[in-house]
């Protein structure tokens, strides 16, 4: 719950940080939504992973940032609903176990306004860890891994900012929960992506 409640503040934050120069906008190309779009970008996560014990881990796995990549590609429905799909990774290493952490969702954007945006859609999500300083009786450590993936959601929030006709900045938070298996994920992170829309 502690690192479930830092998540949420972290979201908050960002939110805010993002809309307050929504009135600064000005002088930027119009949002023009008529065709496809597609770009992606980078930026750091923090997830947090309610763990059974098994034999690869046996704690709960709170607060651990990293870098993230997104992608993502649609279409748009109008000038104020488009329809696509996205793409977050996130990788960390932690007491010499890789963490990779994958989902990809169905998304419906809506903008409220011009320029900000919001993003909501079903997801599925992939947790794949593996260690290699776990002692075997053939050596001093072998590889041992793990790969479950399962179901959740994903929300988002964003601005679009056009600085070419067919070009944008495009900084963005989201939130990602997933339930794999018998591991539930937090994941919360915020990127800065380019997007080309046509």
């Amino acid at each position: 719950m502690p690192g479930q409640l830092k998540l949420s503040h972290r979201l908050v934050s960002a939110l805010i940080l993002l809309l307050l120069p929504a009135t600064s906008y000005a002088g930027l190309y119009p949002n023009d939504h008529t065709g496809l779009y597609v770009g992606f970008g980078v930026g750091y996560g923090s997830a947090s992973f309610d763990l059974p014990n098994d034999e690869i881990v046996s704690r709960d796995f709170n607060d651990e940032g990293s870098i993230a990549g997104h992608f993502f590609v649609g279409g748009a429905l109008n000038q104020v609903f488009l329809f696509g799909v996205e793409t977050n990774g996130w990788v960390k290493e932690v007491d010499g176990a890789d963490w990779t952490l994958v989902s990809g969702a169905a998304t419906m954007t809506v903008y409220p306004i011009e320029y900000l945006f919001l993003r909501a859609g079903p997801t599925v999500g992939n947790i794949e860890v593996s260690d290699d300083s776990v002692d075997s009786p053939f050596g001093p450590s072998r590889l041992v891994s793990r790969s479950d993936s399962g179901y959740g959601f994903t929300l988002a929030a964003g601005a679009e900012l056009r600085l070419k006709k067919n070009f944008a900045i495009v900084p963005s938070v989201r939130y990602v929960w997933l339930d794999i298996e018998d591991v539930t994920v937090n994941f919360v992170s915020g990127v800065v992506s380019v997007g080309w829309f046509w």
